[in-house]
């Protein structure tokens, strides 16, 4: 039950702290966003409160750089959660005018957490009520007061709901009949049980052995357990909290007279983390003999005055009742702008969860979606149809919900890692800049970074490009987050993230590991962010991932043969924010730099006293806010000098001459290094910068790689269409013109051949910012550029070759916009295809071994499941996620005019018969469906035959079986209820029913996984092959419907879950077997002897689709990483 639990039913309040949402999103969405009037489309699932959109709103406000409009939608599964907020964003709304900033905090504090409140707060409470009354009724009067709040969407019963919740609030507070605490004392009565006698003992075992043991030490013991005792969480000494804050009842929507409401909300942790544990101040988390000098509520009301600073101007009517008609000022901020053009604030009804994808207004529109704990559930494939492209989807974290084990939570991550990889989502690794300790975030896109060829994420590929080889590394267990190359070419580093993450040193040459450098006991379960050679050193740096604590960074050697341990360590203060990259100096090895989002911190190390020193420049806020993101630094090969590429098109050049005044120890106070110019190079966002030979390669946000000499002056640019942003830049070493040969050694840096009256416009500001307008403007002369061959990693994982003489741009390594999902070969071609979740093709040539070409397949998004080439080869049927299937050609992929819709789910797999005459699917809602061809009129005339769903589990595979007696085709559906079942496919009427032949149940405790048919020289019987999770085959005989034997299954990490019969061209069965990450092939019969199959390793991270060429004898394979590969 869940009064017995202390979450409750009812959350009133969310258990992480607020977020400004906007800073999960990528500088182009909100580029994207800023030049579409449609603005930025937020979904939020269970808020419970109006804490992120408070957040989000009070940064976008006071801190807003550009036009972007900012669309929330909010889903909850209780109809009280509606109201509250109503309430929470009425309040907020009320001017300054008329209520002053300190009392709307307290009333606003008292309302949140409370279970009393002051008299005076409880008649703002019923004037605002009756003002929600009026609103719910009247849109005209809403208009007026909250412009930027919309109820249109909900239903009228839900309405009818709300005006009978905001009656209760004001008929109980009138008549101050409704005790609050003794609701809440038989709350608590119910849910300690025994224990409630010794109450005050369990208080405090909760507050010093959970709650201080997650860090959350502001929280007071006083505040803490007077919360738990009586339900006060926001107290001042001088008031009287005598009323009863009636909003924090619930059940009001569901009587009319209201005896059966009462308190179902959480009373274990409190309403301390939505605001009372973060804050940019950091004297709040000040301490006097160990003691904290302000509590939780001090934060809480500290960080609600910001906010509602934010919202003070905006007016509710001219009057004292803010029940008065006038309009007043309404939606309108200090600045005089309209806030329904910045912001909106929609509600969906209770149910959209189910069914928000059908409608098509809300398909691919929203760039970020927020998932609480309690409606993570809702988490699944149907749901992401309405994400936007590259959207960002956060999931809660319960890490906060003191009655939960470690294994609850971990269970629980586990969870929703399923659902999210079900849903097609990848996950952000808990280093990455947009990662937040206390969420679980994913992307729908594989996220960019360093870019190397991967297959499964977590093996390498070394490709030579000239010849067209590759060498697979394999050695990782976790994802692979980092590489580094040696500066001589000798060896390179790879590096991952993870528990139990290792950095392995290869030789380059050979492709064999070096050494294996184990982290577990400098980084812990974290991993590493970032690796770099120490110069011609023998030593290693690695930047550690560490989100939760303090990061660390060390310094390891390589070439030894003992056992190896770090040289020297360093915690970087947690003022610096986390830092993503580290750069040695080429030269001078004791000197490296981090870059982090917010800043560059300089460091030295002595290897005789096995230490490192540090020192972090010191940045105003004008600064800081001009140049946005810090992303990437590299060394000047002239001097002493770091290079800082920023989203901001800065490039900032810190003096680092004298490393000497690198102190042991961060200090605030002393700034050892200088700035010594600031270079604005473009208005787009800078994502890479490398240098090779003299000259700057740079690339930015829209795909285009600038070239700069030493002193950044223009030379020249990619011309090339625009792409994905650039995050890796390589010069080909082995180009023969090079980039030095464009200056004349002999005429002190003059170009030859250059006009003098060609110059270019170059804009240099100077080091304050503030002061940079109007910028200065300096003129160089301008000779033509030989532009050398480069390697170019995009975010999707594409590696582009560019050849600058002849401006032509080739795929070396072919990425994809989103997961692969299925893949089949055309049996009367060499192509094999592959489409992606977002509706990509990708058609390769399985003998030259390369990608013919890529490109997607619908105008508008369309997520894909399935794919199945007809065995013609002349078109192939794809199906999706809404339930439709395509007809698409076989050999261009060009529609044929023919869509079929007739599921609503996700279709899970397509096949056909032999004869090419019958197609059957399968859909997420364990139906199957039959199609018949009209080999009268076309090959693209198919007609609907019926469907039928008679599994109570999911369908775990279904196929066509060619009965050589009986000169037919049959069809099986197997499910995980152990259920085998024969649909009738011949003489059958077309009623939209699929007709069923048999029904047998195969296992008794064992689910079955997968199947095929076996050959069986027996009176040419058909025979099939069922797999289980038990690491059993049993051999099914269809005609007699029972077992006709069983035998032991090959043994692997995992069960067999894909199987495929094949007969090679001598006569030979052999079954082809998928087991977890690993590929088989078995000799028929199976009787279970362990030398007729054998196994490798193909796919570390599992395979998902397989496909059989019969002329060739071989395998197609992809997985689901994003970054698929072929076996």
């Amino acid at each position: 039950m869940a009064s017995k639990t202390g979450l409750g039913s009812c959350s009133l309040w969310g258990l992480t702290p607020a977020l400004n949402l906007l800073t999960f999103l990528d500088d182009k969405t909100l580029i994207d966003a800023g030049n579409d009037e449609k603005g930025i489309h937020i979904l939020l699932f269970g808020q419970c409160d109006c804490r992120h959109i408070f957040k989000t709103l009070e940064e976008h406000l006071n801190f807003r750089t550009r036009k972007i409009k900012i669309n929330i939608f909010i889903v909850e599964n209780n109809i009280e959660l509606y109201a509250r907020q109503l309430l929470f964003l009425s309040l907020a709304s009320l001017p300054l005018e008329k209520i002053g900033l300190y009392e709307k905090t307290r009333q606003y504090v008292e309302l949140f957490g409370n279970t009393s409140i002051r008299p005076r707060t409880q008649h703002s409470l019923v004037k605002l009520a009756r003002r929600l009354v009026k609103m719910i009724t009247d849109e005209d009067y809403l208009e007026k007061k909250m412009p930027f709040v919309n109820l249109s969407e909900l239903k009228f019963v839900e309405r009818d709901a709300l005006v009978e919740i905001c009656k209760y609030w004001i008929e109980f507070c009138d008549m101050r009949k409704e005790n609050l605490t003794e609701k809440w004392d038989k709350r608590l009565r119910y849910h300690l049980g025994s224990r409630y006698d010794s109450r005050a003992g369990v208080f405090d075992w909760d507050y010093h052995m959970r709650l201080k043991d997650l860090g959350i030490d502001i929280i007071s013991s006083v505040e803490y357990k007077n919360w738990r005792g009586k339900g006060m969480a926001f107290t001042d000494y001088d008031s009287e909290y005598s009323q009863p804050n009636v909003t924090l009842c619930s059940g009001a929507s569901l009587t009319s007279n209201w005896k059966n409401v009462c308190y179902l909300g959480e009373i274990v942790t409190g309403p301390f983390i939505a605001y009372g544990i973060e804050c940019d101040d950091k004297n709040f988390f000040e301490k006097s003999n160990d003691r904290n000098k302000f509590s939780a509520g001090d934060v809480t009301v500290h960080n609600l005055e910001k906010i509602f600073s934010t919202f003070g101007s905006i007016g509710t009517g001219s009057g004292e009742n803010p029940e008065d008609g006038g309009r007043g000022d309404a939606g309108m901020n200090r600045h005089g702008q309209n806030l329904s053009d910045i912001f909106s604030v929609s509600f969906l009804p209770t149910e959209a969860a189910a069914h928000l994808h059908l409608k098509s207004h809300f398909l691919n529109k929203f760039h970020l979606m927020y998932f609480s704990s309690t409606m993570a559930q809702h988490l699944t494939p149907e749901i992401t149809q309405v994400c936007a492209k590259d959207a960002i989807v956060i999931v809660e974290s319960v890490r906060h919900l003191l009655e939960l084990r470690q294994e609850h939570i971990t269970a629980y991550n586990d969870k929703v890692q399923e659902l999210a990889e079900l849903a097609g989502l990848q996950k952000i690794p808990e280093g990455h800049e947009i990662s937040h300790v206390d969420y679980l975030s994913y992307t729908m896109s594989p996220q960019s970074g360093p870019i190397s060829d991967e297959i499964g994420r977590n093996n390498i590929v070394l490709l030579h490009h000239t010849k067209g080889q590759q060498t697979i590394l394999q050695g990782h267990r976790n994802e692979i987050v980092s590489l580094s190359k040696h500066k001589e070419n000798k060896y390179f580093a790879s590096g991952d993230i993870g528990p139990r993450s290792t950095v392995i040193i290869w030789d380059i040459l050979a492709g064999i590991p070096d050494k294996v450098l184990s982290l577990r006991s400098c980084h812990g379960s974290s991993g590493v962010a970032s690796i770099d050679f120490a110069g011609n050193s023998p030593y290693i740096g690695l930047l550690g991932a560490e989100r939760s604590s303090k990061q660390v960074i060390s310094i390891w050697p390589y070439v030894s043969h003992r056992p190896v341990e770090p040289m020297c360590q360093y915690n970087i203060p947690s003022t610096l924010g986390y830092q993503h990259e580290i750069v040695f100096h080429p030269e001078k090895n004791n000197l490296f730099a981090t870059t982090g989002n917010r800043g560059v911190a300089f460091y030295s190390w002595k290897l005789t006293e096995k230490k490192i020193c540090s020192n972090v420049p010191k940045l105003s806020k004008s600064f800081s806010s001009r140049m946005k993101k810090f992303t990437r630094s590299i060394w000047s090969p002239e001097n002493s000098f770091l290079l800082t590429a920023t989203m901001g098109g800065f490039i900032i050049v810190w003096d680092v001459s004298n490393p000497s005044d690198v102190k042991e120890s961060f200090d605030s106070d002393r700034n050892a290094v200088e700035i010594k110019r600031c270079y604005k190079i473009g208005i787009n966002g800078l994502t890479s910068f490398t240098e090779h030979n003299g000259i700057y390669y740079i690339g930015d946000v829209t795909g285009v790689v600038h070239f700069y000499d030493m002193t950044f002056r223009l030379i020249g640019w990619t011309k090339h269409q625009k792409f994905l942003p650039v995050y890796f830049v390589a010069v080909n070493e082995i180009d023969s013109t090079g980039a030095l040969r464009i200056f004349d050694q002999n005429s002190a840096g003059e170009r030859l051949g250059a006009p003098k009256d060609q110059t270019i416009l170059s804009r240099d500001f100077p080091l304050k910012l503030s002061n940079c307008d109007p910028t200065q403007e300096s003129t160089f002369n301008r000779s033509p550029f030989e532009c050398p061959d480069l390697f170019l990693g995009v975010a999707d994982g594409t590696v582009y070759h560019y050849r600058g003489r002849e401006e032509r741009l080739n795929t070396v390594v072919h990425g994809a916009n989103s997961i692969f999902v299925a893949c089949d070969v055309n049996p009367v071609s060499n192509h094999l295809a592959l489409i992606t979740l977002k509706g990509e093709i990708h058609l390769y040539d399985v003998k030259t071994h390369i990608v013919v070409y890529r490109r997607s397949l619908f105008k508008k998004q369309t997520r894909l499941s399935s794919l199945k080439f007809h065995p013609t080869g002349s078109f192939a049927f794809i199906g999706s996620l809404d339930g439709r299937m395509f007809c698409r050609r076989g050999f261009d992929f060009k529609p044929t005019g023919s869509t079929f819709d007739n599921s609503h789910s996700s279709i899970d797999k397509i096949v056909f018969s032999e004869d090419g005459i019958l197609m059957a699917f399968q859909d997420s809602s364990r139906a199957i469906g039959l199609y018949v061809n009209n080999p009268g009129k076309s090959l693209f005339a198919w007609t609907f035959k019926g469907k039928r769903r008679l599994h109570c589990k999911e369908v775990v595979d279904i196929m066509f079986c060619w009965d050589r007696a009986r000169n037919s085709s049959r069809l099986f559906s197997l499910g995980a209820d152990r259920r085998i079942i024969e649909y009738r496919i011949h003489f059958s009427s077309f009623n939209d029913v699929l007709e069923v032949l048999t029904i047998t149940r195969v296992e008794q405790y064992a689910i079955p996984r997968t199947m095929t048919t076996i050959n069986c020289c027996e009176r040419r019987k058909l025979h099939i092959c069922i797999a289980t999770n038990n690491y059993e085959i049993s051999i099914y005989d269809p005609d007699n419907q029972n077992i006709m034997r069983i035998c032991r299954a090959p043994l692997h990490e995992s069960p067999t879950n894909k199987m495929v019969n094949i007969r090679t061209d001598d006569g030979r069965d052999f079954t082809i077997f998928a087991s977890g990450n690993k590929l088989g092939l078995a000799e028929e019969p199976f009787d279970g002897i362990p030398y007729k199959y054998m196994a490798l390793l193909s796919h570390p991270t599992g395979i998902i689709r397989r496909s059989f060429l019969s002329r060739s004898s071989g395998t197609r394979t992809s997985d689901g990483t994003g970054q698929a590969s072929l076996a």
